[in-house]
């Protein structure tokens, strides 16, 4: 936490004065509390906000990030979303953001290059320290569904509704428990007919999962969308058709790799919005956070872009 310390004196004199520390001691399967429980200290005179219920630091921000220069979300990809909807619905589209990760994935900062290790943390101070400007502030594009907004990627369909099964899990712990909740899962879910609309363009289909990006990373760093820009104003879609499990496992080695090879199950496409509609109720979530379950979703590009600050080497 001294390095968090050296980051926020620093910020403190590139004119930053406000500065809300938004922790959600749950995140990261609850190691995120620790942090949270001595953050008061290590803070010294910044607000804070620590969580206890989901969707309290959206709610409190959307009140109050006006009184804020800078909102640190301190855990992973579900309290940066957090933070996203509530800085773009105060309507001061001026706070910017910073993510310090914990939580159990961490696509949003390993798609802006934001380590997770404590030593790099404190190199970033250090070197802050020394007046070499290792942050850069950058505006990134911001997706919205309904009155929902996210800022990396929604998936609907097997993928949702396991990570909806992962997080009413009481056993293992992280990636393990996501991937035996996912074989399970396998067995049982059934694919949706839907219909799609992307560029203008109808493609009917049983799906078996869609991932909408806007990073390139999702699901605790697998590289769906490797051409992906979060700041081109453009979505890249994968549709998974159903297949069998060993083509499953093709697609799941295949998204670390950086090329993407179309197949007859395996379908990708860019837009700069996403209709799908179904007689069946199709779940759904957005950056890790489960939104239930319905028979449209629509996607579009907000209004607002959302000021973030990032390493100068992004």
């Amino acid at each position: 936490m001294s390095g968090l310390r050296l980051f926020l004196s620093k910020v403190k004199m590139q004119s930053i004065e406000h500065i809300l520390f938004a922790v959600n001691p749950a995140a990261g399967e609850g190691r995120t509390g620790k942090k949270g429980d001595s953050a008061s200290k290590d803070f010294g005179d910044c607000g804070l906000f620590i969580s206890k219920n989901p969707g309290e630091i959206a709610e409190f921000l959307t009140g109050n990030a006006d009184k804020y220069d800078l909102v640190v979300a301190v855990g992973g990809d579900g309290t940066v979303n957090e933070c996203v909807n509530g800085i773009i619905k105060s309507g001061n589209i001026e706070t910017m953001l910073f993510n310090l990760p914990s939580g159990i994935g961490n696509d949003y900062a390993l798609n802006l290059g934001i380590s997770e290790k404590p030593a790099k943390i404190k190199k970033y101070c250090e070197n802050l320290r020394e007046e070499k400007n290792m942050l850069r502030v950058k505006e990134l594009d911001v997706w919205q569904i309904d009155e929902k907004y996210f800022i990396n990627y929604a998936s609907a369909g097997f993928c949702a509704k396991t990570l909806n099964e992962r997080n009413k899990a009481n056993f293992l712990n992280g990636k393990a428990k996501f991937f035996f909740v996912a074989l399970m899962n396998y067995l049982t879910y059934k694919p949706i007919e839907a219909e799609i609309k992307i560029n203008e363009k109808k493609i009917k289909s049983r799906i078996f999962s869609m991932i909408i990006s806007n990073g390139k990373y999702f699901g605790g760093g697998m590289k769906m969308a490797p051409e992906a820009r979060m700041d081109d104003g453009i979505l890249d879609i994968s549709i998974i058709k159903p297949a069998a499990f060993c083509d499953y496992v093709n697609i799941w080695l295949n998204s670390y790799k950086e090329d993407r090879t179309e197949t007859k199950n395996m379908h990708f496409c860019k837009s700069d919005s996403v209709n799908i509609k179904s007689s069946e109720m199709m779940p759904l979530q957005i950056d890790g956070e489960y939104l239930g379950e319905k028979k449209e979703i629509n996607i579009v590009k907000a209004k607002e872009k959302i000021k973030v600050l990032v390493p100068q080497k992004f």
